[in-house]
């Protein structure tokens, strides 16, 4: 048997297909539906935070740089509105920095000013330091007043001339002093520092200057200028007067070498005299005058050899004090051995130790003026030492720095040392002329000689236990 079934299925499927087509447009109008609230909600995240951009540079261009969009989030607008922010930021930063630098700049007592280079030379700015000289900035600023006017008409032809050749020619910094009229009609000095700014083909656009009222430091130049002009004169003057006195000087410097040589012929001739005639009676009579009468005469002529080295020593100082002295290099240890070779004698005498321990020294010194000073010091160690077991004399010199100290001790009677400064005084002795002879001069013309080169000289000593002199040389 064979069965046929025959199923008509074309409306089955067309019910299946109307069904399946609501079901797709259902999910079409969903997934529109969706689209729609998500470009809702982008358009407006999207435009908010425009706004809040466009708000903040609002009012970044209106001048206030505190305010900031603060944009959050990693896309384009989030970075640009950061780079917008960070450049407020600096502009902020900078424009602190000016208010600080116009602040500082209106306290000081610099005026600063810039002029367009055209024709009126109309000015740019001028600092509120200006108020300082009277002057409102604004006047200045809107040409009303002419800054040039304000010059000294001694000044001005020499100040437009010198502006005309530094724009020119340069160089494009330089400085001018002039005079200008402040508001109260008193005039002032001024500084002028200036710049010039130049384009890229050379031509000055702007002429910036800094300018400081310098009148204070003028006054205190004039008053300069008239006191050198008055010490000039009073130094011609004195200039003069030391010509003068000079001349007097060395008239009575020729006046007192006459005289000294008249002291030396009138005095020592009756000396030599009264010395020859002793020693005749001496010679002649001695016999019949007795001890008494042969002692007498020796003590006439012990005082006549003392008045004979007094003269010599007044004379030897009076020298001193007017001679001219040569200062040169002076070798102290050959001077100091051809001194002790002239006291050979008497050192050998006296049974003395001399120890002369004088290194290789080279001094600044008269020659014969510090051999006078040696052998002062040299005949004062034999004198006052000469009844010391043994006598002796030592020696010696060392530099320092730029001097050299030269000394000689000796082992004889020493001295008090209040007495110190006496004893480098005309006719002080500290001993009796019978125990130790002398003048009284020596140390006196070893300090004269002293000071006349430059050094000085002083002792260090205690009763009965020596001396010890000290010269004070220039090397």
């Amino acid at each position: 048997l064979r069965l046929l079934l025959s199923i008509d299925l074309a409306r089955p499927l067309r019910e299946r297909l109307y069904a399946s087509r609501g079901e797709l447009w259902i999910e079409i109008a969903v997934i529109v539906v969706f689209a729609a609230l998500i470009a809702a909600a982008l358009q407006r995240l999207w435009f908010r935070r425009m706004g809040r951009m466009t708000e903040a540079l609002r009012a970044i261009g209106e001048g206030r740089l505190d305010a900031r969009i603060g944009l959050e989030g990693g896309d384009e607008l989030a970075q640009l509105a950061a780079a917008v922010d960070r450049m407020v930021s600096q502009l902020q930063d900078r424009q602190a920095n000016l208010q600080q630098l116009s602040t500082i700049l209106a306290r000081s007592p610099v005026v600063a000013m810039e002029w367009e280079n055209s024709p009126g030379w109309p000015m740019n700015f001028v600092s509120e330091s200006i108020e300082q000289w009277g002057y409102d900035r604004r006047v200045l600023l809107s040409g009303e007043l002419d800054f040039a006017s304000l010059i000294h008409p001694e000044d001005k032809d020499r100040i437009v001339a010198e502006v005309a050749d530094y724009l020119a020619n340069g160089p494009d910094e330089y400085r001018q002093e002039y005079r200008l009229r402040i508001a109260d009609g008193s005039w002032i000095w001024l500084d002028d520092r200036t710049w010039l700014a130049r384009d890229d083909e050379g031509r000055v656009t702007t002429i910036s200057g800094v300018l400081l009222d310098i009148s204070q430091q003028k006054q205190t130049e004039d008053a300069l200028q008239a006191s050198e002009e008055a010490l000039r004169r009073i130094n011609a003057g004195l200039e003069a007067r030391v010509a003068e006195r000079t001349a007097q000087l060395q008239t009575l410097n020729e006046e007192l070498e006459g005289f000294s040589y008249s002291v030396s012929h009138d005095l020592k001739a009756p000396l030599r005299g009264i010395d020859g005639y002793s020693q005749i009676l001496l010679d002649d009579y001695g016999s019949a005058l007795g001890d008494e009468g042969r002692s007498l005469l020796a003590n006439v002529r012990r005082g006549v050899a003392q008045m004979h080295a007094l003269i010599e020593d007044l004379l030897a100082y009076s020298r001193m004090e007017r001679q001219v002295l040569q200062s040169r290099p002076v070798e102290l240890a050959g001077l100091v051995d051809n001194l002790l070779a002239g006291r050979a004698r008497e050192i050998a005498e006296a049974g003395m130790e001399v120890h002369n321990a004088i290194p290789a020294l080279s001094v600044r010194a008269d020659r014969d003026g510090l051999a006078l000073v040696v052998r002062n010091l040299l005949d004062n160690a034999l004198k006052f030492s000469r009844n010391s077991q043994p006598p002796r004399v030592d020696i010696g010199a060392r530099q320092e720095a730029d001097k050299v100290l030269f000394w000689v001790r000796d082992n004889g009677v020493g001295f008090d040392m209040k007495y110190h400064d006496r004893m480098f005084e005309m006719f002080q002795r500290l001993h009796r002329a019978e125990d130790y002879a002398g003048t009284g001069v020596g140390l006196a013309l070893v300090r004269k000689a002293m000071q006349r080169m430059g050094g000085r000289a002083w002792a260090e000593s205690s009763p009965g236990q020596g001396a010890c002199f000290f010269l004070e040389l220039r090397t």
